[in-house]
């Protein structure tokens, strides 16, 4: 839809007569951006740097600062959209609905005279004589691949358009789900439902992959929430392989600190079960286990508590290990890592370098970027540049 407004507002600077259809595989056009942001659709970040953003980088160093996120609220602004920023810089409509964002997109394009054709999926692509056919029957000067990647395939992205793809001859980066959850081995299940403030780290032969903090929920399988999200593409990417998630509790304590406290803990109170000092760091639940993993768990009172055994108390809350054996995939992925990438598209203008009649725009592109709005703001960054460039 951004890429279809794009373009007729480019013609339309040309004095270009200009026809738009956008085919649709979905009954209707931006299903899945009814379920972003928990159905508030998070739709931009006031903050955006490369470092938010993993992937083919030198894409994103070109389209980005053609249509930032100062340009994206102005561009929903001029047609009535307002919008606000939480604490944590995420952009969301006013209305902190996902509608309000996806029928403004469509009113625009309406608007503009743009034709929805849906219901219809594309199962085959040709070039002759400067023309695109699309099924054998459609034909169109120009085309934009915008069909997302493979994540979430109940909303329709299947990933059927890599394949489609590679038929072409375009070369297509390995695809990863990422921003998903976290499988791990010998994981206590005890643990399901427990959330935890944290950090997460993916480790191979010793050296740290990613890492991230926030609020960790542990499921029956393993980590999910946030951290564990964002480092999940580091694991997806990497496995089969000796994998460790290192997960460090209490993340705005040092060890240090917190053994004194245990020390002050013990000396004022050495008839008070561990547990009960543990309990002020961590929900009960995981206490316990932490308890148990130090080998504390039968211990009666912190007076019974060596020193050592005060330590290694303490490195349980701070360094708690588990054997990565997976991630949830594409069916539980919030996004797709990997995808068409500098080596087949023009990085100013999103151009194949083969089919020169085609250019690509969103998460089929090999750009994907952390939560919190970066991912719909790069589907609105290269959807302005593929729509801008397809009429030049």
């Amino acid at each position: 839809m951004m890429a279809s407004i794009a373009a007729v507002d480019a013609a339309r600077k040309q004095k270009i007569d200009v026809r738009v259809t956008i085919i649709e595989k979905n009954p209707f056009p931006g299903r899945k951006l009814l379920a972003t942001g928990n159905g508030r659709c998070n739709f931009s970040n006031e903050t955006i740097e490369e470092k938010n953003y993993r992937g083919d980088l030198k894409l994103f160093r070109s389209v980005y600062p053609q249509f930032n996120n100062a340009k994206t609220i102005s561009f929903f602004r001029s047609f009535g959209l307002e919008s606000f920023a939480d604490p944590a810089g995420r952009v969301y409509p006013l209305s902190k609905k996902s509608e309000s964002v996806l029928f403004a997109l469509r009113y625009q394009c309406e608007a503009r005279g743009v034709s929805f054709l849906c219901g219809t999926e594309i199962s085959s692509i040709a070039f002759s004589a400067e023309k695109v056919l699309l099924n054998h029957t459609l034909s169109f000067d120009r085309l934009i691949i915008a069909a997302g990647g493979a994540a979430s395939p109940g909303h329709g992205t299947d990933g059927k358009m890599f394949d489609l793809i590679r038929s072409l001859g375009i070369p297509v980066h390995p695809i990863y789900p990422a921003l998903t959850a976290l499988i791990l081995k010998e994981y206590p299940k005890t643990l399901k439902g427990v959330r935890a403030d944290g950090t997460v780290k993916i480790c191979k032969d010793g050296s740290c992959l990613g890492e991230d903090s926030g609020e960790l929920q542990f499921t029956e399988y393993g980590l999910s929430g946030i951290p564990a999200m964002a480092v999940s593409e580091y694991a997806a990417k990497n496995l089969p392989g000796d994998l460790t998630a290192r997960v460090e509790l209490a993340p705005n304590l040092s060890k240090e600190s917190l053994f004194e406290s245990a020390v002050r803990f013990k000396k004022d109170f050495p008839q008070a079960a561990p547990l009960l000092f543990l309990t002020g760091l961590l929900p009960e639940k995981l206490a316990r286990w932490v308890l148990q993993k130090a080998g504390s768990g039968q211990v009666q009172t912190m007076g019974d508590l060596s020193s050592a055994q005060l330590k290694k108390l303490i490195e349980a809350v701070k360094t708690v290990s588990f054997t990565v054996t997976g991630v949830k995939g594409f069916a539980f992925a919030q996004v797709t890592a990997g995808g068409v990438g500098s080596d087949a598209v023009n990085p100013e203008t999103l151009q194949c370098k083969k089919y020169p009649g085609m250019f690509f725009c969103g998460e089929i592109l090999d750009v994907n970027g952390d939560c919190g709005g970066y991912n719909l703001q790069w589907a609105w960054s290269s959807g302005f540049v593929a729509g801008k460039n397809c009429i030049k």
